[in-house]
């Protein structure tokens, strides 16, 4: 239904209310809190990255604005020997095969004409995305809580092996919404210095290191030695073993180093 944009998932935000589409994006948050394992993870984290990509994918001329062509063919490519996750993602086999591909094309955001459906669910998926969330536990907008439990999923709350997955779940919100977007709700999501996540010891320049190193961009503002290397397009930017192992830097350190 979300990748088709059916109509239904708009239904209650004509009426100013919580859409449909706001209320499964909960269930999206709470099944990567589950600590799965096995297949239930995977279709866990398959369904969270569609639900923050929804808005983007449906309707990229709006709603993934400074996504780059790369990124956009990113989202829906296979990426060999990363797991079947990121098969899944690009629609070619195994887990998730029997999804349909994405109603509006990734790679050619120059289309103009946008179904009426499609724009609509694309506008209730944006809002619920990105609007703070002040009568719940967290004030986060539910993209920045999606990317805060897979980063904890990937911190042990998932299982050490699934670390693959995880950043191919990752991999594919940044590379269907863009720097802008995917790195303020990551941004968002890790919050400030030493405040609990993803470790108590964590400072808020190990933080901003870990999405500029992540997002292959430089932090101008930060100290010579913790601006992160920028990557060229063509260089490997868009490279999900790459992305993997600033997650897995991150998250895991020595611990899944060993």
């Amino acid at each position: 239904a979300i990748r088709a944009g059916c109509p239904c998932l708009a239904a209650g935000s004509e009426n100013g209310g919580p859409s449909f589409f706001a209320e499964i994006a909960q269930h999206a948050v709470q099944a990567l809190q589950q600590q799965s394992s096995g297949e239930h993870a995977l279709y866990a984290l398959q369904f969270a990255s569609d639900v923050a990509s929804a808005a983007s994918m449906l309707a990229p001329e709006s709603y993934a604005r400074g996504r780059t062509h790369a990124q956009a063919v990113a989202a829906t490519s296979v990426h060999p020997g990363m797991g079947r996750l990121a098969s899944a993602m690009s629609g070619s086999s195994h887990v998730g095969s029997e999804l349909p591909g994405w109603r509006r094309s990734m790679v050619d955001g120059s289309l103009s004409s946008v179904p009426g459906n499609e724009s609509v669910v694309a506008a209730a998926a944006a809002f619920a995305l990105t609007t703070k969330q002040t009568h719940s536990e967290t004030e986060l907008p539910i993209g920045a809580q999606i990317l805060k439990q897979m980063i904890a999923c990937a911190c042990g709350q998932m299982p050490p092996g699934l670390v693959t997955d995880i950043s191919a779940a990752l991999f594919v919100v940044w590379a269907s919404c863009g720097d802008f977007l995917f790195g303020g709700w990551l941004t968002d999501a890790l919050g400030g210095d030493k405040n609990g996540f993803p470790r108590r010891s964590t400072t808020i320049e190990q933080k901003r290191f870990f999405v500029c190193e992540l997002l292959a961009i430089e932090d101008e503002t930060a100290p010579a030695a913790l601006r992160g290397v920028p990557v060229d397009e063509t260089s490997g930017k868009m490279d999900l073993r790459r992305f993997k192992r600033v997650v897995k830097a991150f998250c895991g350190g020595k611990k899944v180093g060993k």
